[in-house]
């Protein structure tokens, strides 16, 4: 059997999840299952998400997936997901959306390195209500926010957060 051996430049790419390196956990960085970090993408570990941003102690990361759906597939979408990945998958706020935004370059193009990963195109349903039967909706690429009904013009896009206390 074949083992995966990192050379000295690539083991000191990796960043273990930690308080202490929270501010070298960058947008656009590789998240892989053990919970390491790296800013390119090794072959032989197995990727979790790509992280989309930080904020306070909390990492967030985009999962590969997303759904052109209506309202009543989001559920069954988000509790497929929550199997698949055993973690923590949610809708992201329109507050998140926009932290997003400002790093799409870098999410991009760290997706483009993830054979089938979607890029973020298109219109996105966020999880903050307008009103009581409308939805905001985040445009990508140009960062436009606008109020939608809840059918199934636009993408959910699900996420995944750790936070480290």
């Amino acid at each position: 059997m074949k083992t995966n051996v990192l050379s000295n430049a690539a083991r000191e790419m990796v960043l273990p999840l930690s308080l202490e390196n929270l501010d070298a956990i960058k947008s656009g960085q590789y998240w892989y299952e053990d919970n390491t970090f790296s800013s390119q993408l090794i072959v032989g570990k197995r990727l979790k998400a790509i992280v989309v941003f930080v904020r306070y102690s909390v990492v967030y990361g985009d999962i590969f997936t997303e759904l052109n759906c209506i309202e009543k597939d989001k559920s069954s979408f988000l509790a497929k997901c929550r199997s698949a990945y055993q973690e923590d998958i949610f809708l992201p706020t329109l507050y998140e959306h926009e932290a997003i935004y400002e790093q799409i370059k870098h999410v991009n193009a760290s997706l483009d390195n993830v054979c089938g990963a979607p890029k973020w195109e298109g219109s996105y349903f966020t999880s903050t209500d307008y009103a009581w039967h409308q939805v905001w909706i985040k445009r990508y690429p140009d960062g436009a926010a606008s109020a939608s009904y809840r059918d199934g013009r636009y993408k959910i896009r699900p996420l995944i957060a750790y936070q480290l206390v």
